[in-house]
């Protein structure tokens, strides 16, 4: 597991952006400390374009989808979430719940995918 909960700097943006070769289930990774920082213009947003152009499966990116979804109540409203060109398994399935869910209030994420598959 890998924890961000403790890091002083929870910006993960463009983290795995164009790395074609990423693919893995990160789903139990603890993102509970990612922040919405707006403080930090203009890269304010902890997850914009982190998965943007990866090798990430639907699959994967599915599970990381029904991750945040479980910690978004202890994470800051507002994230924006990068996966441009990353589809997530359509409903009904956990993932299209999550994602339906996360750009909704209370969290009101901004997620820049493919949208369902």
């Amino acid at each position: 597991q890998w924890y961000s909960s403790g890091s002083t700097d929870n910006e993960f943006n463009i983290t795995f952006r164009g790395d074609t070769s990423f693919n893995q289930d990160i789903s139990r990774w603890d993102i509970s400390g990612i922040t919405n920082d707006t403080s930090n213009p203009p890269n304010h947003y902890s997850m914009d374009n982190m998965f943007d152009n990866s090798g990430m499966s639907s699959t994967n990116y599915g599970l990381f989808l029904e991750r945040c979804y479980e910690l978004a109540s202890s994470m800051d409203t507002g994230i924006h979430l990068g996966a441009a060109n990353i589809n997530y398994p359509a409903a009904p399935s956990a993932a299209a719940t999550a994602h339906a869910a996360l750009q909704a209030s209370p969290y009101n994420w901004v997620i820049t995918d493919a949208g369902p598959i």
